[in-house]
């Protein structure tokens, strides 16, 4: 006696979801994604995700494994100005970086780029145990 279970269902339709029990980014992706902590879904806008990774690359934390990155180095990049580097005496790896202006406004939401109307993502929620991971939804959680 075999007995066997067919599932029909159309293209793009979830018919199984387990939930996630356990789960971890490495530092150097999370420097370069902005994802919710939970689920690993990036959050945010296009532009922010791009604004971030030209960001970290300009000041030269791309692929860095020097712990959480999440709000507090995104804070550090928009107060960055490119007169830092002069004041460093040393000049970018970059050829031809950004000016920051533009960086800053790809994270700060104030720039569009072409066509990222079509690819929504989710806003992110702070948690509210100030540990400024992003997250999509706190009840979620475990």
């Amino acid at each position: 006696n075999r007995t066997s279970i067919h599932v029909l269902c159309e293209e793009d339709e979830l018919t199984l979801k387990d939930q996630i029990l356990v789960g971890i980014q490495h530092s150097s992706n999370k420097v370069d994604c902005f994802v919710c902590s939970f689920c690993f879904r990036f959050v945010g806008s296009i532009e922010k995700q791009i604004g971030r990774k030209l960001c970290f690359k300009n000041l030269g934390l791309s692929n860095c494994c020097d712990g959480d990155s999440s709000e507090s180095e995104e804070d550090e990049c928009v107060k960055y100005n490119g007169n830092d580097e002069q004041q460093r005496g040393g000049s970018s790896s970059n050829n031809n970086p950004l000016p920051q202006e533009v960086v800053s406004s790809l994270i700060n939401g104030e720039m569009a780029l072409p066509h990222t109307d079509k690819f929504p993502l989710p806003s992110p929620l702070s948690c509210p145990g100030g540990c400024q991971e992003a997250n999509l939804q706190f009840d979620q959680k475990l």
